[in-house]
């Protein structure tokens, strides 16, 4: 699986993806995959990782999407391939991204143009693979989420003012 050029990397919950409800047919996937694909003007949003230091770009990533929290929890992600995408006919931009940090902004991709249709292959895809492969998921326990937001707030990627509030003052002074 990471033998791709690029990637695409999402946020999810791994479990979501993996379980296995007595009531579900064969070779469907549950609704709940399907939810975590939350769209935005039908575009699904997803950042690039560089396949020659993938752990450094996924930490900073979850960093960035940690500053939107409450409280710090494991992150599960998942790979997108290119070869996925094109072959489901699903557009592909780069778009800026919103959280603080201005590099992983500039990582930030949508997947446009999306139909229900087009997300339920999508969700349908993914869930094969994750069942399949072990590395097409990554996962970062709250400490090391929780320590490189410590190093992106001591390197001044962004500032604590930058975090959610109930965040902020979870971590205490920084």
């Amino acid at each position: 699986m990471l033998a791709e050029a690029k990637l695409y990397l999402r946020k999810i919950s791994k479990q979501r993806w993996l379980d296995e409800p007595l009531w579900l047919p064969a070779g469907e996937t549950p609704a709940d995959c399907v939810s975590e694909l939350r769209t935005d003007e039908n575009a699904l949003s997803v950042y690039l990782v560089d396949l020659r230091e993938p752990e450094a770009w996924i930490a900073r990533v979850a960093a960035a999407i940690a500053t939107k929290s409450e409280s710090l929890r494991k992150m599960d992600f998942f790979y997108l391939s290119t070869d996925l995408l094109e072959r489901l006919s699903v557009k592909v931009v780069q778009t800026p991204g919103k959280t603080p940090d201005a590099i992983v902004n500039a990582w930030h991709f949508e997947l446009q143009e999306l139909t229900a249709t087009k997300l339920a292959e999508i969700a349908r895809e993914v869930r094969v693979i994750i069942g399949a492969y072990e590395d097409s998921t990554v996962r970062l326990l709250r400490s090391a989420v929780e320590k490189e937001l410590r190093a992106a707030l001591a390197e001044r990627r962004f500032a604590s003012v930058d975090l959610n509030e109930k965040l902020a003052k979870s971590l205490g002074p920084t």
